[in-house]
């Protein structure tokens, strides 16, 4: 399978639990998908059907999370008729408190994002938009955009990535966490959550064929066929165990 690899590197990135909205803002160890859709829009300039658009990371930060205070501010209709501007009395129909927050941030993220959309090549390398990850002031640069052919192989390894949920059942393998999935604009911001298996060291995927269900990322008959697992892999990702990392693909939507 020939996909796009674009390796990116900031300074900062953080990704907002999106039910905290005061107080804490705790931050996701790595991109919700509906952080990289956005991503992948904002690089092309305009909005992508989701329904076609696939991708993987592989995502790292140079650990622990760390703190730092922001300002909110938010704004809510006045009860106040009037204010005194230069002398005079006039209207005011808002008001705006600033409201300082706790916010977690990662230092130092990497990403390696991955999409068999070979049309968006073009739109990695000269992107519409300032290259951020997330937040506006999360600034990112794209330091290689290549397409590359990933290879089928019975042995590979998962690492600082996301799994579909229902690969779960592993004990001690991941967390299992909701993320936003699609964030839908026209139907007012309609969030569409996921379920998914946050990995975040490195561990082999074919000794756990027993709990595997079939996939977009996996080649070949279930182990209960009598034939192993096969998946797609980074030939070029480091090798561990006689292992290469592989790509698991996601889907932003169904259909």
């Amino acid at each position: 399978m020939r996909v796009v690899k674009v390796e990116a590197q900031g300074l900062t990135a953080s990704f907002r639990y999106p039910f905290f909205m005061v107080g804490r803002q705790p931050t996701f160890d790595m991109p919700p998908p509906a952080t990289i859709y956005g991503h992948l829009c904002s690089a092309a300039g305009a909005w992508l059907d989701p329904r076609g658009l696939r991708f993987a990371y592989w995502f790292d930060h140079a650990g622990p999370k760390h703190e730092d205070l922001e300002h909110f501010h938010t704004t809510t209709v006045s009860r106040s008729s009037t204010f005194a501007w230069r002398s005079e009395k006039v209207n005011k129909n808002v008001e705006i408190l600033m409201q300082p927050v706790r916010r977690e941030f990662l230092l130092q993220p990497r990403l390696i994002l991955y999409t068999p959309n070979l049309e968006l090549a073009d739109a990695f390398r000269s992107p519409h938009y300032a290259v951020v990850l997330g937040r506006s002031q999360d600034l990112f640069t794209y330091t290689r955009v290549a397409e590359i052919d990933l290879e089928e192989a019975s042995r590979a390894y998962a690492d600082r990535t996301l799994l579909p949920g229902g690969w779960g059942r592993w004990r001690g393998f991941g967390v299992a966490i909701a993320m936003p999935r699609f964030i839908d604009y026209e139907q007012g911001r309609a969030v569409t959550f996921g379920q998914y298996v946050m990995v975040l060291d490195r561990r082999r995927l074919d000794e756990h064929e027993d709990v595997l269900q079939e996939g977009p990322s996996i080649v070949g008959a279930a182990p209960g066929a009598g034939a192993a697992h096969k998946y797609w892999v980074d030939p070029e990702s480091p090798e561990f165990d006689g292992a290469r990392r592989a790509v698991i693909l996601h889907r932003f939507v169904e259909g």
